[in-house]
């Protein structure tokens, strides 16, 4: 993106630059220009051309259109793409002062539309043939904000037209890219057959073929990369040739790509800015350094081609635009570079400080959590209104993101009826042009009470025997638990265990024992009573045998269990074998009847 301001240097590119003639075909004219606030105090390499004919910023984008041919009443689909170190910070597209928020008509027959960032479709039945020359604004915003314009042409060929040579209507256009960025030339020649392209870089040759189609692409250009590239559209009637140059450019910055064409530099580092032009190695260069356009620094040291400036000279005030204008004179006087200017805009600044970060919060489902940050962050006198980033992270990844203009900003995270589910370590990053800074870690607590899954169960045991209580619960951990007896707590003495766990244990019972158990379950968040189980001792029944029915009868508590085992001897060993296992009815009623086997049997009773 570009941001003009209201200033226009001449540009003269003179002298016999002693070339072969085709070279100086695909020079680009000398023309007037008017440099970019935003542009970057840049190292330039031409290699042995004194080709310095265009803004470093201002020609460092193009846009593409392919297929970059059609065929009047034909059906055709092209893809526009704009390409640059800003590509990606595209928003929207304007053709004709129009935004392409919907379809609009592009060319007769055709319709135009913005596909997302960079990019946007053509599509239609072209209904003229010729060459057409378009232009889009590139636009930041909402087709607001800042703005690059780029021009190409769409190729219509007639319909059944006579075969005909290829031939450059729309050629390669010359850039200036920023050391790693993105180049995209684009040619555009009529012929019939339709033609065919192979890009070369330098003069055409096999050893130096670097694609095919109608555009080329340079991804993260380098310094090696500069210097004429070429493109040969062939059919079979013939061939035709056309030529651009790219220029690439380093920055003292490490940000060269960085958006609105700004470097922001922190404060109190030593800074050195670099210009260096390969010209004519007779030539005589000289440089000039400016400061917001005057030739004082007030004591910042100047040396050729470089400007150094202290650690104490970078402050939030000496932010501003830095030029160098550059002078290259050949033997006899022939200027091949006159007076050209190169212009970067540095911010310097701070990166933010937190003053008071978020505290830790332990509170109860459905409260609300709020998590406040306090932040200082310098703004700068070229930039009063300059945003921060706060993004907000939980266990390390992303859940909320603002951006605040302030210097001293309190902010926060809002949680809204928080669950157990947004418990976690919370933190917060604070961003701006010159650094970020993160906060020390919140941790977030959020309790639920607990709840009984698992109820304990009523009981009936003998004098003497065992028995257990058990429950399950849920809710925030730590639980914890305690057991009653008719509402009266329970230690673990005497016969009982676990008065402190989820099961709780009795050994050796007797009448004194039985009564009403429960169990109280706790947390940070409350607690809860379980439902009352019954315990119920009684004394071992009397059991009664009808030796003439075989019936062994007896009674005792409800729902007792009891196994009746058989056995053929009482001589030791006793082998005893169960026949049967029943549960006590509802009456507490005992009762077996024995099948006679023909044999001596001995029976009993067993209480578990």
């Amino acid at each position: 993106m570009k941001k003009k301001i209201a200033k226009t240097l001449p540009l003269v590119l003179a002298g016999a630059l002693q070339m072969a003639p085709f070279l100086r075909t695909v020079l680009p004219e000398a023309r007037a220009i008017a440099p970019s606030t935003w542009a970057i105090v840049l190292r330039l390499t031409t290699g042995a051309i004194g080709l310095l004919g265009f803004d470093a910023v201002s020609s460092a984008s193009s846009i593409a259109i392919s297929p970059v041919t059609a065929t009047n009443g034909v059906s055709y689909i092209g893809t526009i793409t704009y390409s640059g170190s800003h590509a990606g910070s595209v928003s929207s597209m304007m053709l004709s002062n129009v935004c392409m928020t919907s379809q609009l008509s592009f060319l007769q027959g055709l319709k135009i539309s913005y596909a997302g960032v960079n990019k946007a479709t053509v599509s239609g039945t072209p209904t003229n043939s010729g060459t057409f020359p378009f232009t889009l604004k590139i636009w930041d915003g909402n087709c607001s904000g800042l703005t690059d314009t780029r021009s190409t042409s769409l190729i219509i060929a007639p319909t059944n037209a006579a075969l005909a040579s290829p031939s450059f209507t729309s050629p390669p256009q010359s850039v200036t890219a920023q050391q790693g960025a993105e180049v995209l030339f684009s040619a555009g020649a009529y012929g019939n057959p339709t033609p065919t392209y192979i890009w070369y870089q330098g003069l055409p040759s096999p050893a130096t073929q670097i694609g095919t189609g109608s555009s080329l692409t340079r991804a993260s250009v380098d310094l090696t990369n500069a210097g004429v590239y070429s493109v040969v559209a062939s059919n079979s009637q013939g061939t035709s040739t056309a030529a651009a140059y790219m220029t690439v450019c380093q920055t003292a910055g490490s940000n060269q790509l960085a958006f609105h064409y700004t470097n922001y530099f922190t404060v109190s580092n030593a800074l050195t800015f670099k210009s260096y032009f390969t010209n004519f190695s007779t030539a005589t260069n000289t440089y000039k350094w400016q400061y917001n356009y005057a030739d004082s620094f007030g004591g910042f040291s100047q040396s050729g081609s470089n400007l150094t400036l202290a650690a104490n000279q970078i402050y939030a005030a000496h932010s501003g635009i830095y030029s160098i204008v550059f002078n290259s004179v050949l033997p006899g006087g022939t200027v091949i570079v006159n007076q050209q200017e190169y212009d970067s805009y540095w911010a310097f600044g701070t990166p933010p400080v937190i003053t008071s970060s978020p505290a830790g919060v332990t509170t109860n489902s459905g409260s609300t959590v709020v998590l406040n940050v306090s932040a200082s962050v310098q703004q700068n006198p070229y930039g009063a209104a300059l945003s921060q980033g706060y993004n907000w992270y939980k266990n390390g990844s992303p859940v909320f993101s603002q951006n605040i203009i302030g210097t001293n900003v309190s902010t926060g995270l809002t949680i809204g009826g928080a669950t157990t589910s947004d418990s976690g370590t919370y933190t917060v990053v604070v961003t701006n042009y010159w650094g970020s800074i993160t906060s020390a870690p919140a941790i977030v607590t959020i309790s639920s009470p607990p709840t009984v899954t698992s109820q304990p169960v009523s009981k009936s045991v003998l004098t003497g025997q065992n028995a257990t209580f058990s429950v399950s619960a849920s809710g925030t951990a730590p639980l914890t638990f305690q057991w009653n007896k008719n509402n009266s707590p329970l230690s673990d003495v005497g016969v009982f265990t676990g008065t402190g766990t989820s099961t709780l244990s009795l050994t050796s019972l007797t009448a004194n024992e039985a009564g009403s158990y429960s169990v109280t379950v706790g947390n940070g968040s409350g607690s809860t009573n379980s439902n009352p189980a019954t315990l119920t001792v009684a004394n071992p029944p009397s059991v009664g045998f009808d030796p003439a029915s075989g019936t062994i009868t007896g009674s005792t508590v409800a729902g007792l269990t009891y196994i009746v085992q058989s056995a053929a001897s009482l001589t030791a060993p006793i082998q005893w074998t169960p026949i049967a296992t029943n549960v006590t009815d509802s009456s507490g009623t005992l009762s077996y009847t024995n099948t006679p086997s023909g044999t001596q049997q001995f029976l009993r009773i067993l209480f578990p």
